[in-house]
Order: C-alpha cells, then structure tokens, then sequence
C-alpha cells in the first residue's frame, strides 16, 4: 500500500513538473538591468477584464532619477498575458519572447516609442520539432533571454536545441549561434 502512495506521489509532482502556468492578464512592472529605466504593462481601457486578450494594452517607459520617474515613451503593446520583458539601459528598447512555442506566429516582438518595429515568427527561427520540450498544453523552444553585452545591440536567445539566436534590434536579422 505504501509503495502504491508513494508511486501516486511521484506520478502527481512529475504532472506538475509539465502543467502549464495559468497567464495572469495583469499589469506589471520591468525594470531594466541598470535600474534607470522601467517600463509598466497596463490595459488602456479597464472597463471589465473579462476577456483580458479583446482589450487594448500599452507599455509606458520611464526614466528614474534622484527617486523621481519621468515618462519617456508609451506604445501599444501586445500582451500574452504572461509578466515577462526586458528593458533595454537606454530605456529605448522593450524586448518579449514566448515561451509558448506557436507555429507560424510571433513570438519574439521588440518595441520602441514608435510601436512594434521588429517581430520574428516561429518558422524565422528553423526550430525543429524534436527540439521542444513538451507540456500537457504546450510546446516549450527557450530558455532564457538578455540583451548581449556590452552595448545591447542585440538579444541572445537561449534555446533548447543548443543553437542560441542573435537577433540584431536594428534590422531584426537572425543569427544561429554554437
């Protein structure tokens, strides 16, 4: 009997170990890594947050100095109701990357103060298959990522096949990195 419990136990927490996190559809708060900028994720309109993803959402950086925040630049922004971004040091740049694996959708997305400039979709990235790590609802592709070093001219997405991208912000070209 005891083996029987202890089997159910371990069955129980790997399921969990594959269970999707639930999106919170709620406005937060990214600092960037220097700590002079942050930006905060907000829905424009918060007549009802029934269906969080029909609603318009903006992102609104801002430059802190002395305590004080002043604001730099808001654009549209296009939530997936998951609490992830980065912030460029300059405060010019807003980088989100799925998580989620969607075939032939964006999934990278870099905004400026003139809106979305720079998307690249699933099939821009040549990610195989073989290569995502399954959930019960989802696909996982990447690990982490950050802004490369020192100048933040690009981010490195850290990937589950071992071949990191680099995505240059200028001209959004794509780089397969060992």
């Amino acid at each position: 009997m005891k083996s029987i419990l202890l089997a159910c136990f371990i069955l129980f927490f790997c399921f969990l170990s594959y269970a999707d996190k639930p999106p919170c559809w709620c406005s937060f708060k990214i600092d960037s890594e220097n700590e002079k900028y942050f930006a905060w994720i907000t829905p424009i309109q918060i007549d009802s947050l029934d269906k969080p993803w029909e609603i318009d959402w903006q992102i609104t950086v801002f430059m802190v100095v002395k305590g004080d925040s002043t604001e730099q630049w808001d654009s549209k922004y296009a939530p997936n109701g998951y609490v992830e971004g980065i912030l460029s040091n300059d405060g010019k740049t807003f980088v989100t990357v799925d998580y989620w694996y969607h075939p032939e959708t964006d999934i990278v997305i870099m905004y400026n103060e003139n809106g979305p400039f720079c998307s690249v979709n699933s099939s821009q990235l040549s990610i195989k298959d073989e290569d995502l790590k399954k959930t019960v609802s989802h696909n996982i592709w990447r690990n982490n990522y950050f802004f490369e070093r020192p100048n933040q001219s690009s981010i490195i997405i850290e990937t589950f096949d071992g071949i990191n991208r680099l995505i240059k912000i200028d001209d959004c070209v794509i780089t397969k990195l060992k």
